[in-house]
């Protein structure tokens, strides 16, 4: 009796305790790992983002950039950390895609908080304006005739862009060849110059098109880009495939809801703010947030999206 008695006292100390943690949280500065070098664009989004989202605190988010691993590397940091909101990572789409590629220290399904999922960008389809195919319908019936030779452009493969073409050929039966560069402007510039006859990006397109030298036909997100926003989505056009890059905030499994409550509504603020969403614009970038509960139940149905997605792209891991 008296040992029951003790460890109902000591688990009602580590409860007020941990109470108390979260009321009085942050009182230290914050740790955020960018899973990509400092200067590109995601790095951007993440300076602008916790500059913003600090001051809602009252502590600084100190941005830790790690790239590598398919931008998995913040994922595989957070493992074993604790779960006190000090140590966060942007979570891009390669959490819940690489598992299905090779071993990883994680499964994003029961090892992460997940806080806020912040915005995204769309896969866009580009061709020459002198292309003979004004419409998506115009390309995939010209890939599914006999003797078609049709390539396209992407920045990687793996890629989201390249996943929504790979998806696109299964649901219609159009076939292509993918042609993988090592970046947006190498893939846009082969198009241009004839060498392909696609490009498959997101919003670096959007120069060309401003000066009539590219046509976009469609875009992949559930709804039509930003970016394009004359163009249809494939989903409007009646191709069922929607290939988006979103990315959100996660940290280690177990941190107290009264924290993940105050770090969701600091980045919610962030996002609503007028300084951010002119930034965003700037960028061509998609916001799209999602608060704790909801982001949580969007992992589970990405993982095995990109379970299906990676399997019909002959990458899923075997077993």
């Amino acid at each position: 009796m008296i040992r029951k008695l003790r460890g109902a006292a000591a688990l009602l100390s580590m409860l007020v305790a941990g109470g108390a943690a979260a009321q009085s949280f942050p009182d230290r500065p914050i740790r955020l790992i960018v899973p990509y070098a400092a200067g590109g664009i995601t790095d951007q989004v993440a300076r602008q983002l916790t500059d913003i989202a600090a001051k809602k605190l009252g502590q600084p988010i100190v941005v830790d950039n790690r790239p590598g691993v398919n931008g998995t590397m913040g994922a595989t940091q957070l493992v074993g950390q604790p779960a006190d909101g000090y140590l966060l990572s942007m979570a891009p789409i390669g959490v819940f895609r690489v598992p299905h590629m090779q071993k990883t220290r994680f499964d994003p399904r029961k090892d992460f908080t997940y806080i806020s999922m912040i915005a995204g960008y769309s896969s866009a389809v580009g061709v020459n304006a002198d292309s003979p195919y004004k419409t998506l319908k115009d390309l995939v019936n010209a890939a599914k005739a006999p003797g078609a030779n049709i390539s396209y452009g992407t920045s990687g493969t793996y890629s989201s862009h390249h996943l929504a073409m790979v998806m696109l050929g299964k649901n219609t039966g159009a076939h292509w060849t993918h042609v993988p560069f090592k970046g947006d402007s190498e893939a846009i510039t082969s198009m241009l110059g004839h060498n392909t006859q696609v490009t498959t990006v997101a919003n670096s397109m959007v120069p060309f098109v401003q000066t009539n030298k590219i046509r976009i036909l469609a875009t992949f997100g559930e709804k039509r880009s930003a970016d394009y926003p004359d163009a249809p989505t494939a989903k409007e056009l009646g191709f069922p495939v929607v290939q988006a890059s979103p990315f959100g905030i996660i940290a280690p499994v177990g941190v107290p809801q009264p924290v993940v409550q105050k770090l969701d509504e600091a980045f919610k603020s962030a996002l609503d703010d007028p300084k951010f969403k002119a930034f965003a614009s700037q960028v061509g970038l998609n916001i799209n947030y999602r608060n704790s509960a909801d982001y949580t139940a969007y992992a589970k149905r990405a993982f095995e999206e990109e379970r299906e997605t990676m399997a019909v792209a002959g990458a899923a891991a075997k077993d």
